[in-house]
């Protein structure tokens, strides 16, 4: 993304939505370095490597500190107009 990092965004976005379970996706080598420093400021991301397999993927979105697979009732769509 031009102008600001991945990681960088995920700390704004936490930082304006603390309830919001964030997962990166980079291709990066040198995502891990921005990570760590993230890590040392007192964040914790979880970070998957490209290419993710969607079997992988949706175990991440099944962990329990991840929260998303059951964040919506049955039915409902977090797009709005969309089910």
């Amino acid at each position: 993304m031009p102008g600001i990092s991945g990681i960088d965004l995920a700390i704004q976005m936490r930082a304006q939505y603390p309830n919001c379970k964030i997962l990166l996706f980079s291709g990066q080598a040198g995502t891990s370095d921005l990570l760590k420093r993230a890590r040392a400021q007192g964040y914790d991301f979880r970070l998957l490597q490209k290419q993710v397999h969607p079997s992988e993927f949706l175990f991440e979105i099944g962990q329990p500190s991840m929260g998303l697979l059951h964040a919506l009732p049955l039915g409902e769509s977090l797009m709005p107009g969309t089910t």
